[in-house]
């Protein structure tokens, strides 16, 4: 995990670092075939949905 880009992210938008924990965390347990409880997925859509929003805002 990049914990400088998450600690800069953090303290600029708090959606986005829980994004990038969620999509790292879960990239990395998937990747070794780790279970992922439904939760965690829920919590990383609903935060994807949010950077996907931001991010149109933007551009």
């Amino acid at each position: 995990m990049n914990l400088a880009l998450v600690r800069s992210v953090a303290f600029a938008d708090l959606d986005e670092c829980v994004y990038q924990i969620l999509k790292e965390t879960l990239d990395y347990l998937e990747g070794k075939g780790s279970f992922v409880d439904s939760m965690s997925k829920q919590a990383y859509a609903y935060y994807k949905q949010v950077h996907e929003e931001k991010k149109g805002e933007q551009g």
